[in-house]
């Protein structure tokens, strides 16, 4: 249970994180771009930014859930989650409007150190890790 509850966490956390850093590059795209002033739902019904998208966000959650099932697996998961999604997200709407892919690297090392955060918190930590 714990294990499909790290993948889950990790799957909303990209998506969530690949949607934020698309809104970020749409909002700095010239007004000579096709997708200039596009929302996020027209952009991904091209199917080239659909598929690149799509590569990001798999590779970000698949590389996040590897990390975390040992860095979070003696953490209390309701607590470190948000203190981890709501940094991953900020960063990839920030890293998308600056580095545009780029982000999902940018996201995982943020992702990485927060998830690490969670560890040194002693009030966080499980003594037995098959509790929730």
């Amino acid at each position: 249970m714990r294990i499909l509850k790290l993948a889950a966490a990790a799957g909303v956390c990209a998506v969530l994180s690949g949607l934020a850093a698309l809104y970020g590059q749409l909002q700095t795209l010239p007004p000579t771009d096709g997708l200039y002033g596009s929302s996020v739902v027209r952009a991904l019904r091209d199917p080239f930014i659909l598929d690149v998208w799509l590569l990001a966000v798999t590779l970000g959650g698949v590389v996040g859930f590897l990390c975390a099932l040992p860095i979070l697996w003696r953490v209390r998961l309701d607590r470190a989650l948000l203190f981890v999604l709501i940094p991953s997200v900020l960063t990839a709407f920030v890293a998308g409007a600056a580095v545009g892919l780029l982000a999902t690297f940018c996201v995982l090392v943020v992702g990485l150190v927060m998830m690490i955060a969670c560890r040194v918190r002693p009030e966080w930590i499980l003594s037995d890790p098959l509790t929730f």
